[in-house]
């Protein structure tokens, strides 16, 4: 079995490799197609998604996205039978709060205002404008 994490970096071709070595192909998506990055970033990264991103995914045995979305947004169609959502994860015993956010709304001058804790890029594309 191999897992490979990032569309942008194998070919269709080194998909097909591995599947005539007779060995299974998953695919983690991470990402969803670029969409308000940059003008050049969103052409060059749709561009892939429409032919070698659709290849190797074509070759895929499951297609695992990080959220619904991702999936919805770039996996075509005719393989969304072999996809499901693995959520991020987080070892909640090892980062859990110690309190109930008291102290570090006080530190960080934060009382009386929402607050958004993300990993993410903060990019235009995630969205977070809407919270």
């Amino acid at each position: 079995m191999f897992h490979i994490h990032n569309r942008f970096f194998y070919s269709p071709s080194d998909a097909r490799d591995i599947k005539n070595a007779g060995r299974k192909l998953c695919l983690t998506l991470h990402n969803a197609r670029t969409q308000g990055i940059s003008p050049t970033t969103d052409f060059f990264g749709q561009l892939y998604d429409e032919t070698n991103g659709h290849s190797l995914m074509k070759e895929c045995d499951h297609i695992f996205g990080v959220s619904q979305n991702t999936l919805d947004v770039t996996v075509p169609a005719e393989y969304t039978s072999k996809t499901s959502v693995a959520y991020n994860g987080v070892d909640t015993s090892m980062f859990s709060p110690h309190n109930d956010g008291k102290k570090a709304r006080k530190r960080y001058g934060l009382d009386g205002r929402k607050v958004l804790l993300t990993v993410c890029r903060l990019e235009e594309q995630k969205g977070l404008d809407e919270f």
